[in-house]
């Protein structure tokens, strides 16, 4: 996973699984390690109570807009013809409590 940390979070810039290895739980425990990498990671100085998570998708990559639904992750906006194919991205959020 590489990302960025924000000033209320963090966003990920990528992350893939090998296919040889898609379908076998393994994104979803990457992302679940990700997020608890987070809650160590994130500035407690200011006493937050919450961080988002926040990350592009493409609108044609169904099997990875399912995993990040399924981890709780909300649509929050589409950016048109975001990637080089001219399609669109979904920004998504996930919104963890400290």
């Amino acid at each position: 996973v590489w990302y960025r940390p924000l000033e209320i979070g963090f966003e990920i810039d990528y992350i893939e699984v090998e296919r040889p290895y898609r379908k076998k739980g393994l994104g979803a425990n990457l992302l679940q390690e990700f997020i608890s990498h987070c809650k160590y990671k994130i500035d407690k100085s200011k006493n937050p109570t919450y961080f988002e998570i926040w990350l592009e998708v493409s609108v044609l990559n169904t099997p990875a807009i399912a995993l990040y639904k399924k981890l709780g992750f909300k649509p929050v906006h589409v950016r048109p013809n975001y990637y080089s194919d001219g399609s669109d991205a979904t920004v998504m959020s996930l919104r963890v409590d400290v």
